[in-house]
């Protein structure tokens, strides 16, 4: 099933003259992924190039020289190539059982006063009793954040938390204080300020759609302080339930949102008491014009990373480019189609893995625009521009794909757009072959792996192979397989007067230069489309909609009888979304299994109860077209306007 933010509209910054919003739209996207199942794996603040605090946090470098030991041994410290949790090395740091042996790392950079900071380390610890994880925060002395328990020696992510004092020199150590002995190894320190997981209002999984347009939390209670907050929840059974939706009012304690659907839609109520949710405060995403905003240069490059609750667990990473004045300021992305190595001092997938970085003579910049290396995406910069952003997000619940489409309000000349993942399949491609990276590009075309928005998508791209490359690839409009529509509310296809769309496909190494040429759909979920025309951009294509006559059980098979004679042969196998019928049971989404007439069709609902009708009845995806011939499966009609 997918998943979608519809249209999440809201407010530029006070006092921006940025980039319409983009990096609020960054912000919520992460937290909609997290909802959805995705795991963490890396964030960064500040404009360095090697953002994390901690110097050699990664453990690549040849030795352990940024790294002190401390015992009265002391303990013996060095790189070990061997027990690692990814990359080259990890850090062996051999106790030699007496008080605090441990180790300390160097000086911690770029840190801000009186300011919260996170801590993520992997530790392999099988010496039988914890480690204690200490941090000066500039005092001048240690204060314990946590422990490091024994976990026989299985890697394991540990999070802890520490305030910077007023001022002063900051280091983190590890210390055998129980002065048993043995090896601890510690892997991809990364200490950063978090703009994102930790960057929350609320949080919660036992929420509840109620009234049509309400989200209930049974340990939550909504109060005023929260309208104009972003709700980001997910309904793993009910299509066009999960999303981002501002708070609009509060009643009985129940967050009240604005759905921005268009008509008279509204979400299907549930009483699970189980969706996962985030309440969001937009005005605390962090901020990239920070020169004339009143941000840090902690938040200005801030960044992160998940890993896809998809079997391939492939990763993808954003990372906010810090640009002052009235100019665009870009998202840069990668990704791999694989649970790839990374680098935790910058989040860049390492040179072994298949990944967007490669092939490349040179590493992936995040500050480089507008030359040669990577995707990125951007919103419109200008005082005059932006009075608000717009963000519409698709997000298969597998895990397979991810879109984001940003805009700016009023219209400007760039709308960030992104597509990212698997795009299905066959008996030809695996997973890996067929995961694709699509968003804006740097540079000439001759760039080995660009792919982006374009005319057609007929510009360069990445899609990889079972040989741990990704070769140049290529996103076509033109084939044979349409779906037809009489019209859309934008005009009739001049050419014939029909508005059609085609399944796009991905052409790899279309020119042999690396011996892997193959073409496929790109069929996922039939997530994404072309036109034939490039239309007018946020142009939607409609389903057939109904009202119902009748609803008959027999066994588990459900015969509905429409008022209207809308049913055609073609829609077997589609969607129908049934709502407002009688007995709830009836209401849902179903897959068509046969068409008996044009006023009758049967579909599979054990839920179901036979009675007269009421309600509506909707076959089929609406269609929604965003720029450059590019349309996105979707739920239901957006307001535009």
């Amino acid at each position: 099933m997918l998943h979608y933010i519809r249209d999440l509209q809201f407010p530029r910054r006070p006092s921006a003259d940025y980039d319409g919003n983009l990096m609020i739209s960054s912000y919520v996207l992460f937290h909609f992924l997290r909802v959805m199942g995705w795991q963490w794996l890396w964030e960064c603040d500040t404009q360095d190039d090697a953002p994390n605090h901690c110097p050699d946090g990664d453990m690549e470098e040849a030795d352990a020289s940024s790294w002190l030991a401390l015992g009265t041994g002391p303990a013996v410290l060095t790189k070990d190539p061997a027990t690692k949790h990814q990359g080259y090395n990890a850090l062996e740091v051999d106790s030699q059982g007496n008080a605090d042996d441990g180790a300390r790392s160097s000086a911690l950079t770029s840190m801000e006063n009186t300011t919260e900071y996170r801590v993520s380390l992997w530790a392999s610890n099988n010496t039988g009793s914890a480690w204690n994880v200490d941090v000066d925060t500039g005092s001048g002395s240690f204060t314990n954040i946590g422990t490091i328990p024994d976990n026989g020696g299985t890697w394991t992510l540990y999070h802890f938390t520490f305030t910077t004092a007023a001022s002063g020199t900051r280091y983190i150590r590890v210390v055998d204080n129980n002065a048993t002995g043995g090896d601890l190894y510690l892997d991809d320190i990364n200490i950063y300020r978090s703009w994102f997981e930790y960057n929350v209002d609320q949080s919660g999984s036992d929420g509840d759609v109620q009234n049509g347009d309400e989200f209930s939390s049974a340990g939550y209670t909504f109060v005023s302080g929260d309208i104009g907050k972003a709700l980001v929840f997910y309904d793993p059974s009910n299509l066009g339930n999960s999303g981002a939706y501002l708070v609009d009012s509060v009643n009985a304690g129940n967050a009240v949102l604005t759905l921005r659907m268009g008509g008279s839609e509204q979400l299907i109520n549930t009483s699970v008491g189980t969706l996962v949710w985030r309440l969001l405060d937009l005005t605390a995403a962090p901020c990239t014009n920070y020169t004339t905003e009143g941000g840090t240069d902690s938040e200005s490059g801030a960044g992160w990373g998940l890993e896809s609750p998809h079997t391939s667990k492939w990763r993808l990473f954003f990372r906010h480019r810090a640009l002052t004045g009235n100019v665009d300021k870009p998202i840069k992305t990668w990704s791999s189609p694989i649970e790839a190595d990374f680098s935790s001092m910058d989040g860049h997938i390492l040179e072994y893995e298949p990944s967007t970085l490669r092939p490349r003579g040179a590493l992936y910049d995040w500050t480089n625009i507008g030359t040669t290396n990577g995707w990125y995406m951007v919103g419109h910069g200008g005082t005059t521009v932006s009075t608000h952003g717009r963000l519409y997000a698709m997000v298969a619940s597998g895990g397979e794909i991810v879109a984001m489409g940003h805009r700016s309000i009023p219209e400007s000349t760039q709308n960030a757009m992104g597509f990212f993942g698997i795009t299905g399949s066959d008996s030809l491609h695996t997973d890996r072959e067929s995961f694709v990276h699509l968003a804006k590009r740097n540079g000439a075309l001759s760039n080995a792996n660009e792919m982006g928005y374009g005319s057609g998508f007929s510009i360069d791209g990445a899609c990889g192979t079972d040989e741990n490359i990704m070769p140049p690839a290529a996103f076509g409009f033109w084939h044979t397989d349409e779906v037809t529509f009489n019209d859309s509310d934008n005009k009739a296809n001049p050419f014939s007067g029909d508005e059609f769309l085609q399944r796009p496909l991905v052409l790899r190494d279309y020119d042999g230069t690396y011996g892997h040429y193959s073409e496929k759909e790109c069929d996922v979920e039939d997530a994404i489309w072309a036109c034939r025309t490039n239309l007018d951009e946020f142009t939607p294509f409609g389903p057939v909609e109904g009202t119902n006559s009748a609803f008959s059980l027999s066994g588990s098979t459900i015969t509905l009888t429409a008022n209207e004679s809308i049913f055609t042969a073609d829609m077997v196998g589609k969607e129908i979304t049934i709502a407002g019928a009688t007995t709830g049971g009836n209401d849902g989404t179903f897959i068509i299994t046969s068409r008996i007439s044009a006023t009758q069709v049967t579909y599979e609902n054990a839920g179901g109860a036979t009675e007269a009708g009421a309600g509506t009845c909707e076959v089929g995806a609406y269609y929604f077209h965003f720029e450059n011939g590019v349309c996105w499966k979707w739920p239901g009609f957006t307001a535009v306007a």
